[in-house]
């Protein structure tokens, strides 16, 4: 599961999280992906003061791939991360500071998405969510219940992914489209 542009709290919430899921998935592995390069360090030692099990993206080492998280300290690489998860949280929606990211780039590969309720910077891309139920949109106490249901049922991922490639394919050329009508309007 990769848990994508996280920001302050968000990491300690992915902890909580991981930590009530392990209980009934023994083998689920989260992702983190902080927003902002500046923060990896800082990240890195949040996990170790929790205690849990870690490997970050860019170290060389002998670890096994067992690790509960794997710390992503590189920039460029969420979306080929979202494309080889089976889930994506999209960050950024969990703390009322950012008001959301891009909750549909899941969407370009078939891939369920889960996503907060602070989502103000992002009001097409949720009214979009809204029309397709392409993704599930949660509290940050409901998000552990959420991914358990998601991780339980194949299908019900699969009927999101579904929505989500839907909504992307009805929604292509929406900006030629924009473009023609103020064009015409302009030219009226």
């Amino acid at each position: 599961m990769t848990i994508g542009s996280t920001h302050a709290g968000e990491e300690e919430l992915s902890v909580e999280v991981f930590r009530k899921l392990s209980k009934d998935f023994s083998d689920v592995q989260f992702v983190l992906v902080p927003r902002h390069p500046e923060r990896f360090d800082g990240v890195a030692e949040m996990l170790k003061n929790e205690g849990v099990s870690y490997l970050r993206a860019t170290e060389k080492t002998e670890k096994s791939t067992a690790e509960n998280f794997v710390l992503v300290d590189k920039m460029g690489v969420l979306m080929k991360l979202y494309a080889i998860s089976d889930i994506a949280v999209v960050a950024g929606s969990f703390t009322p500071d950012i008001g959301g990211h891009n909750i549909f780039e899941p969407s370009f590969y078939g891939k369920p998405f889960v996503y907060g309720p602070w989502i103000y910077k992002q009001p097409g891309f949720h009214q979009m969510n809204l029309e397709f139920n392409a993704g599930v949109q949660c509290k940050p106490e409901e998000l552990a219940n959420e991914l358990g249901k998601l991780l339980k049922d194949q299908t019900l991922r699969t009927d999101y992914g579904k929505r989500g490639l839907k909504a992307l394919e009805v929604s292509k050329g929406a900006t030629g489209k924009i473009i023609t009508e103020v064009l015409s309007e302009l030219n009226a």
